[in-house]
């Protein structure tokens, strides 16, 4: 059996989420990516619950904790808030340059010289007092491996950052729920969360972003996988282009064959996104 936690929020300042594999002033990307929402929630459960640290060392090989909870969490989306206006930047800071020098420079005689930091610029982007919304997707075994569903939801609320250790962020509440159903209404709906464009073929009132697919192998640290641009996929992100981007609901007229829409009812409200087809079979139809 499934749950859905939905996690809603504010960003202080934005966030910075860029691939490791690109040099230090690559773009970031330009809303947090699943792959980040999952190990914003693997920080809290790996903390408050299961006393281990972010990275861990088994056979060989150094890796998130986040692939501890990659199995369990079956889709994470995000939505950005009606209060946020998302704009691009580069700022230039203090950064360790040491990865990107070889041979002599690794001496510790030129960190001494203060060789081995630079100024470069560094790629953020700019949504000062935002607000956001997540939503994921997660399987009971998780919440057994936790003890309970309000560990999870304590977990929930250890989210401090999106993206970088700078990209704080404050969680104002986290809700959990076992009503998440198919739509089987086929009429346009409206949906302020981001998805992949494979699952719509008419969508108005979004833009299309590049984000990293979200892969188990993307959490290993060493050794390193480069992160192409074949690891990469288009979403749909429900927004306006302003010069800025100007957060909304977007209007999806028509799912493509692997697209279907899901609604998770809470408390006081509904949530309506869209999955993969293989979401609804890996629960069973809802």
């Amino acid at each position: 059996m499934a749950k859905t936690l939905l996690v809603e929020g504010e960003i202080h300042w934005g966030y910075s989420i860029r691939a490791v594999s690109e040099s230090a002033a690559a773009h970031p990307y330009t809303v947090p990516p699943p792959s980040t929402l999952m190990g914003a929630l693997a920080f809290g459960i790996a903390q408050l619950h299961l006393r281990k640290p972010e990275c861990l060392y088994e056979d060989g090989k150094l890796y998130s904790f986040t692939v501890k909870v990659f199995d369990h969490t079956l889709w994470a989306t995000m939505s950005l808030g009606e209060s946020s206006l998302v704009t691009p930047s580069s700022d230039m800071i203090k950064m360790f340059s040491l990865i990107y020098q070889r041979g002599e420079r690794h001496k510790l005689e030129y960190w001494e010289k203060g060789m081995w930091f630079g100024v470069r610029g560094h790629g953020k982007m700019y949504n000062p007092n935002g607000n956001f919304k997540i939503l994921y997707v997660i399987n009971d075994r998780l919440i057994d491996e936790i003890g309970s569903e309000q560990n999870l939801i304590k977990a929930a609320y250890q989210i401090s950052r999106l993206g970088s250790k700078e990209s704080i962020v404050n969680i104002n509440s986290a809700l959990l729920s076992t009503k998440l159903e198919v739509m089987r209404d086929k009429r346009p709906l409206r949906t302020s969360f981001y998805f992949p464009t494979e699952l719509a073929e008419d969508v108005a009132d979004a833009v299309i972003v590049t984000l990293p697919k979200t892969l188990k192998s993307s959490f290993i640290i060493s050794p390193r996988e480069a992160l192409s641009l074949s690891l990469h996929e288009n979403y749909y992100l429900p927004a306006l282009q302003l010069g800025y981007l100007r957060p909304r609901e977007a209007i999806v007229r028509k799912l493509s064959k692997n697209g279907v829409a899901f609604k998770a009812s809470f408390e006081d409200r509904e949530i309506l996104f869209i999955a993969p087809k293989s979401l609804a079979e890996k629960l069973g139809g809802v």
